[in-house]
């Protein structure tokens, strides 16, 4: 594998962690998404 290759495998790598992170915490949040005005006025809380 050249070194470009290698670069771009990193790259990938590092936005599949990415990825999977945004999905976890998407369904972590999903019992209070999408935010409504009083929702949001209770997240502080």
């Amino acid at each position: 594998m050249n070194i470009y290759q290698e670069k771009l495998e990193r790259i990938f790598s590092e936005c599949r962690k990415h990825k999977a992170r945004v999905k976890s915490s998407a369904k972590e949040m999903s019992s209070f998404m999408p935010l409504d005005a009083k929702r949001y006025e209770n997240l502080g809380r």
